[in-house]
């Protein structure tokens, strides 16, 4: 499950940050990788810690517009799941 408290930003906002709910055994978690994207811009995390991730995804100065926030799971390597949440950039009022 993917949270992301505000799908709305700003151009000033620093960073896009959410909640993650990993639905994976204790075993699993230690061979998973995630692969954040938005933009042009990609993080890992590798062997996260706990089945519950907070994140903020740094804006890579994106102008306005709308966007997606892909998000892969991955174990061994292999891409077991996927999420995608729109984000909309918009010019900051001041």
């Amino acid at each position: 499950a993917l949270e992301t408290p505000l799908t709305d930003i700003y151009t000033t906002d620093k960073h896009v940050h959410g909640r993650l709910r990993l639905n994976l055994g204790e075993e699993s978690l230690k061979n998973a990788t995630l692969s954040f994207s938005l933009g042009d811009g990609t993080r890992l995390i590798e062997r996260p810690q706990g089945n519950v991730l907070e994140f903020a995804i740094r804006n890579p100065g994106l102008p306005p517009g709308e966007y997606q926030l892909k998000i892969n799971l991955l174990v061994k390597g292999r891409k077991v799941s996927s999420l995608e949440r729109k984000i909309t950039v918009a010019k900051a009022p001041f």
